[in-house]
């Protein structure tokens, strides 16, 4: 990575008015989504490989990243592990003296919902699920659903992004990751339960605590907590004495809270990798969105350089105030910082604009003469 990458964002704000895109009038999301919907399996496929086969003669600042990161993998995509199958800890092993047998609920149970649009109502939850996820305990690229889904690869679409966003995003985190919290965060990777022994499948125990919500937490995801990343075995047995119960989750919360900076800004800064203005969660905002591009800027969008510059949890809170200096105090800092936004802002705008373009001329939208 050298600092073209720095250079081409100002250059690439040009395809903003370049021949062939869509009028401003283009249709907004609900028209896009309705079309879609109306379309059979073929048409839509056909929309989306039409999409890929355009994009591959493109050359955009965002283009020319997710290109860069899938070449610099070292690995061919379609040869990574498959995710590993939901977890959650074993009341046999970490509370035998309350050994309440454990129920995976399936996905669409009415007790499953009700917990999930609770906890999720505090999180940002995304609108496409990714493909690709990083794993923070294995500390691996791996596949979590369809790559080639062609409805997955539309909502990219039609966010501006390109379709292996999220295998983008995974590997940036891989590179930015230095391990220092996978312990926390591979005991923090299993699914959350209630203390009837219901398993909660899609929440773990880590975006459990991150949802800001009141929740139940039976022995044996508490002790396993701490045999985990501890291997702390006799302090505390289930049944734990509500006596013991502040100093028992003190401990938890003393892991949770710098896990939480440590992974929080890292998924971040991987959100605006590609994406001008990203939906943050972990109480990162709006406001932080200059400041993140102006770190990759400052970098040259290397995931692999700007690890360098993040800092350990306990510094978390004096890193964003220095970048909030900067940005106060130097130019140069924050210029590159809105110069970056502004181009992947038109990159994004260019790439939903082609999309529009397809839909039309495969006449999956009417075209403009038909209005």
């Amino acid at each position: 990575m050298h600092g073209s990458f720095v250079l081409a964002s100002a250059a690439l704000l040009c395809p903003l008015l370049s021949p062939g895109t869509d009028a401003p009038d283009a249709p907004d999301d609900a028209a896009l989504l309705a079309a879609w919907e109306a379309a059979d399996a073929d048409l839509r496929r056909e929309v989306v490989d039409y999409l890929d086969l355009d994009l591959s003669h493109q050359r955009t600042f965002q283009l020319d990243l997710s290109r860069w990161v899938v070449s610099a993998m070292g690995v061919d995509p379609g040869l990574l592990d498959e995710a590993r199958e939901p977890r959650w800890f074993d009341p046999q092993v970490h509370a035998p003296k309350q050994p309440i047998p454990r129920q995976l609920l399936e996905p669409d149970d009415p007790r499953a919902v009700r917990v999930q649009r609770a906890m999720r109502a505090g999180l940002d939850v995304r609108a496409i699920e990714p493909a690709y996820v990083y794993d923070w305990g294995q500390r691996a690229v791996v596949i979590a659903g369809d790559t080639d889904d062609p409805t997955r690869r539309f909502r990219a679409a039609l966010a501006g992004l390109p379709r292996e966003f999220d295998l983008v995003e995974a590997q940036v985190l891989a590179w930015l990751d230095d391990g220092s919290k996978a312990t926390v965060l591979e005991a923090f990777g299993n699914l959350y339960s209630d203390r009837d022994g219901r398993v909660y499948p899609g929440i773990t125990l880590y975006e459990a605590w991150s949802s800001g919500t009141s929740i139940e937490m039976p022995d044996v995801d508490t002790l396993g907590l701490v045999h985990s990343i501890d291997d702390e075995w006799d302090r505390w047995v289930a049944p734990v004495p509500e006596r013991q119960h502040e100093a028992l989750y003190g401990r938890i919360g003393s892991h949770f809270v710098p896990a939480r900076h440590h992974r929080g800004l890292r998924e971040a800064l991987a959100l605006t990798y590609l994406t001008a203005e990203p939906a943050y969660r972990d109480g990162y905002t709006e406001g932080n969105t200059v400041g993140f591009h102006a770190l990759w800027n400052r970098r040259s969008s290397d995931p692999r350089q700007l690890v360098e510059d993040l800092p350990a949890a306990q510094d978390w809170a004096e890193f964003l105030e220095r970048v909030n200096a900067d940005l106060a105090d130097t130019r140069e800092f924050y210029s590159g910082g809105t110069v970056r936004r502004d181009a992947l802002a038109a990159d994004q705008a260019t790439l939903r604009r082609r999309l529009v373009a397809i839909m039309r001329e495969l006449e999956v939208l009417p075209t403009e003469d038909d209005h």
